[in-house]
C-alpha cells in the first residue's frame, strides 16, 4: 500500500492537484527547539544531553541559556507594575492584559483587559485601586457605549483588602472604571464561551522511558496524557478542550518503530505529504478503497491502451503490404474490438479517477488532526547495487553524525566514524558496523561512505544500513517540530486539518513547542515578536510569553486582543492594502478556524 501511495503522490503532485501541502505558507515548522545535543552510544542505545541554546526572539541568533531547553517558565509579576486589573490564580480560563502596558511608551495598551469564562460560570479577577484615589473610584458594569448600568464596587471596598487589591467575581459583560463621573478608560471585558472540543489523534513512537529522553519525572518523553494535559492547560484560555484519542502506529499505517527511509531524495513537504497520505488511507477506508479502485482501473486502461496501440500498428503494417487481403480484414476487426474495449475501459477509468479526485480534495478526508509524539526514531538507507557511494540526503547523515560527535552541523562529519547497523535481505543477524563519510556534495545533497567491519557484500542480497537517533524533522535538520496544514484549496487557505511531526526535545520546552505546532494545525499563525517584548526575562520564557511567538514558542499565553502575525519562520509581518498589518485574535481562532488569519 505504501508503495502505491508514493506512486499516487507522484501522479497528483505532478498534475498540480496536491493542495495546501506544497504551499510555502501551509507549513508551520518552528526552529525554536533546534537544540544542540551531546550524544554518545551506550551499547545499542543513544545517550544524549542538551546543550540548550536559546534563540533570541528578534535577531534569531543563538545565545546561551541554561534554562531554555528544560522549558523553565519565569513568573511575570504584574504586582510590580501599575495595571488596574490583575490575574487571579483562582481563575481557570483566559486573562489578557497586554504586558507592553507596563512600559512607558505603551501605557495606553493597558486600556482594555479581557478575561474568558465558561458559560454559566463567573470570572475571577483581582481589582487594583490607587489608594490615593479610592474615594473617587467606582467600577461600573457598562453598556456598549461604556455608559454605567450598575455599580459593582467602590475604591473604599477594594482598599479594605491588603495593598488595595481585591479578588472579585464577574459575570460576562463589560466593566469600566470611573473617578466620580469621569470615564478613566480602563475597561474589563468578560467574554463567555461554550466549551469547544477539539479532536486530536495522538500516536506515540518509542517508550516514554527511552534512551533519547531525559529520564526523570520532570523531563520525561511524550505520552498521550502529558501532551493532552499541556494542551488543555494552555488552550483552556479560550475554553477549548482537547479530546485526545490514542492510536497505535499500525492503526494509521505505520510500524511500531518509526523508520525514516532516506534512500530517495525528498523535500520535507513532499515527505510529510506522503506520511499524511498514509494516515489518510488508514483513517478513511472509503478513501483507500476509492484509490485502490482507481489504481485497478488505471492498470486495466493501460493494458487496453497498449493492446489497442499494438492492433493499430499491426493494421498499419498490413495495409502497407496489401489493402485487400484477408489478413488485413482480420487486423481491422481486431483493431475495432480493441478500440471498443478501450472505450469501455476508459469510461470506467475516468469514473474511478473522478471519484478519487473528489475524495482527494474533500474536507471529509482531510479534517483529521494527527500528532506524532516521537520519542525514538530510526534512519535508514538502502544500499542500491550494494554500493555506499553517492548516497542521497547528505544533510540528514551529517545531522546525526555531528550530533553524535558533539560537533556543530557546519563543522561537518568528514572522515569521522559513526556507528550503524547493516541488515541483509538474505537473512542472518543484523551486524554492528562503523560508517565513515569520505566525500560529500552539498549542492547535490549526496555523500559516500566506507563501511568498516561490514565484510564482503553478497551480490545476490540487498543491504541496508540504519541507526536509532535522537528525533528531528527529516530533510529539515534545523527543526525538531513540523506542522503540515491541509487547506481548503490553493486559493482558500482555511485550515481543515493537520499533521504534526513532534520530535521530543527536553522537558517542558518540548511540550510547549508541540502545543505551538498543534495550534498551527488548527489554524493559528506565528506572531510578530516586538523587540521591546517584556515577557522574555533574561532569555527565559515567562508565563506571559505567547505560545505562538515566531521564534520562541516557549510560553503559555494565548490572547484575545488582535496580535500581528508573520510569515512562517520569519519575523516579517503581513501588510494589508490599508497599510495596516494583519492581525489575529487567538481565542477566536483556536475556537473556529474561519476566524483565523488566512495567509
Amino acid at each position: 500500500m505504501k508503495i502505491k501511495i508514493v506512486k499516487m503522490l507522484a501522479i497528483f503532485i505532478i498534475a498540480g492537484i496536491q493542495i495546501a501541502c506544497e504551499e510555502e505558507v501551509a507549513k508551520g515548522e518552528t526552529y525554536a527547539g533546534a537544540n544542540t545535543m551531546e550524544c554518545h552510544m551506550e551499547g545499542n542505545k543513544l545517550e544524549c544531553i542538551e546543550k540548550n541554546p536559546y534563540i533570541n526572539p528578534v535577531t534569531n541568533n543563538y545565545e546561551s541559556s541554561l534554562f531554555y531547553g528544560d522549558g523553565e517558565i519565569a513568573e511575570f509579576n504584574w504586582n510590580e507594575t501599575i495595571p488596574w486589573f490583575l490575574p487571579s490564580q483562582q481563575h481557570a480560563y483566559g486573562f489578557d492584559l497586554d504586558p507592553l502596558s507596563l512600559l512607558p511608551n505603551y501605557i495606553e495598551n493597558g486600556k482594555d483587559v479581557f478575561a474568558s469564562v465558561e458559560t454559566n460560570k463567573l470570572a475571577k479577577v483581582r481589582v487594583r485601586v490607587d489608594p490615593n484615589s479610592k474615594k473617587k473610584y467606582t467600577l461600573y458594569k457598562v453598556d456598549e457605549n461604556n455608559e454605567p448600568i450598575e455599580s459593582i464596587l467602590t475604591g473604599t471596598d477594594v482598599c479594605k483588602e491588603k495593598d488595595c487589591i481585591k479578588e472579585v467575581e464577574f459575570s460576562p459583560g463589560d466593566y469600566a472604571v470611573y473617578y466620580d463621573d469621569v470615564d478613566m478608560k480602563r475597561y474589563l471585558h468578560i467574554i463567555e464561551y461554550e466549551p469547544c472540543p477539539k479532536d486530536v489523534i495522538f500516536v506515540q513512537f518509542g517508550s516514554e522511558n527511552g534512551a533519547t529522553c531525559l529520564n526523570s519525572e520532570k523531563n520525561g518523553c511524550y505520552t498521550k496524557k502529558l501532551v493532552e494535559d499541556y494542551f488543555n492547560e494552555i488552550y483552556k484560555q479560550a475554553v477549548v478542550v482537547g479530546k485526545f484519542d490514542e492510536k497505535e502506529p499500525q492503526e494509521i499505517g505505520f510500524d511500531d518503530v518509526l523508520v525514516v527511509d532516506f534512500t530517495e531524495k525528498d523535500a520535507v513537504r513532499h515527505r510529510m505529504a506522503t506520511y499524511n497520505e498514509i494516515i489518510r488511507m488508514a483513517l478513511y477506508p472509503e478513501y483507500a478503497k476509492s484509490f485502490e479502485e482507481y489504481l485497478n482501473k488505471k492498470d486495466e486502461h493501460d493494458v487496453a491502451q497498449l493492446d489497442y496501440d499494438e492492433k493499430v500498428s499491426a493494421l498499419t503494417a498490413c495495409t502497407k503490404q496489401s489493402n485487400s487481403t484477408e489478413q488485413c480484414q482480420q487486423e481491422r476487426k481486431a483493431k475495432r474490438e480493441a478500440e471498443e474495449k478501450l472505450d469501455k475501459v476508459t469510461v470506467a477509468y475516468n469514473s474511478a479517477q473522478s471519484k478519487f479526485n473528489d475524495l482527494f480534495v474533500s474536507e471529509n478526508t482531510q479534517n483529521h488532526h494527527v500528532v506524532f509524539g516521537i520519542n525514538e526514531m530510526r534512519i535508514k538507507w538502502n544500499l542500491l547495487n550494494n554500493s555506499a557511494k553517492n548516497i542521497n540526503n547528505y544533510e540528514d547523515f551529517n545531522q546525526v553524525c555531528t550530533m553524535y560527535h558533539e560537533k556543530e552541523f557546519e563543522d561537518g562529519c568528514l572522515n569521522l566514524r559513526f556507528p550503524m547497523y547493516l541488515s541483509s535481505s538474505c537473512g542472518g543477524a543484523t551486524k554492528e558496523i562503523d560508517v565513515e563519510m569520505y566525500e560529500y556534495n552539498e549542492e547535490k545533497n549526496t555523500f559516500s561512505l566506507k563501511l568498516h567491519n561490514a565484510g564482503n557484500l553478497d551480490s545476490r542480497c540487498d543491504y541496508s544500513i540504519f541507526a536509532d537517533v535522537y528525533p528531528y524533522v527529516p530533510s529539515l535538520h534545523q527543526a525538531v517540530q513540523y506542522t503540515l496544514q491541509m487547506l481548503k484549496s490553493e486559493q482558500n487557505h482555511t485550515a481543515i486539518g493537520g499533521f504534526v511531526w513532534g520530535s521530543h526535545v527536553a522537558g517542558k520546552n518540548s511540550f510547549y513547542v508541540l502545543c505551538h505546532e498543534i495550534g498551527h494545525a488548527f489554524g493559528l499563525t506565528d506572531l510578530y515578536v516586538n523587540e521591546d517584548d517584556p515577557t522574555m526575562l533574561n532569555g527565559i520564557g515567562s508565563n506571559e510569553t505567547n505560545l505562538m511567538n515566531n521564534s520562541t514558542p516557549i510560553g503559555t499565553r494565548i490572547r484575545y486582543r488582535p496580535l500581528e502575525v508573520v510569515a512562517t519562520s520569519t519575523n516579517d509581518r503581513f501588510k494589508l492594502k490599508s497599510g495596516k498589518y494583519a492581525t489575529e485574535n487567538q481565542w477566536e481562532c483556536i475556537r473556529s478556524v474561519e476566524k483565523c488569519y488566512k495567509q
